[in-house]
């Protein structure tokens, strides 16, 4: 049997703030496209590339996916337009860094972003996006391997605003859409 979802921080608001930390429920999300229909696949590896990470280790998530029924170890979030990760975040992922040393298993790291950007061309909202969803996953992946993670053990995924889960009508809707996702796989 998968092992049980662990609370990493106990959740103190019913809305996160910016920056903070708590665990989310798993959900299924489908692979991007661009406006046209085409796939984003290519493009994706071609900005990972640009940002020195390995596009190999990116996977488009499918509603099949492991990742849509792993459990949720913890969720990062993060700052508008932002994809650094701040002492709180280092601090989590200190601890699930542990976790997965001690059960093993793989980390899916799942970046996402919230859909309001300053233009209004969606093309160009979509691109940036999924940009900043891949530079936020890519950094958490790169913090795990700095705390020890075989990157074998990681797979880093970016859902652009495909997958925004809040209303974005107000401000704390669109700040709990900017994050990562962080799944546990057998």
């Amino acid at each position: 049997p998968p092992p049980a979802p662990v609370d990493l921080v106990p959740q103190a608001a019913p809305v996160p703030a910016p920056s903070s930390v708590s665990v989310a429920p798993p959900v299924a999300v489908s692979a991007p496209t661009l406006p046209n229909g085409a796939s984003v696949d290519a493009r994706l590896d071609a900005m990972l590339a640009d940002v020195g990470a390995d596009p190999v280790r990116r996977q488009a998530l499918s509603a099949d996916s492991a990742a849509a029924t792993a459990p949720s170890l913890a969720t990062l979030y993060f700052r508008d337009g932002s994809a650094g990760l701040d002492s709180t975040a280092l601090a989590v992922l200190k601890q699930v860094a542990q976790i997965q040393k001690s059960r093993g298993g793989r980390l899916v790291l799942v970046g996402h972003a919230s859909r309001r950007a300053e233009t209004n061309d969606a093309r160009k909202r979509e691109t940036f996006n999924q940009i900043i969803s891949a530079q936020r996953a890519e950094n958490v992946r790169k913090a795990l391997v700095r705390l020890k993670v075989p990157q074998l053990d990681l797979s880093v995924r970016a859902s652009g605003d495909n997958a925004a889960v809040f209303d974005e009508a107000a401000p704390a809707g669109e700040a709990a859409n900017r994050k990562v996702e962080i799944y546990l796989e057998d």
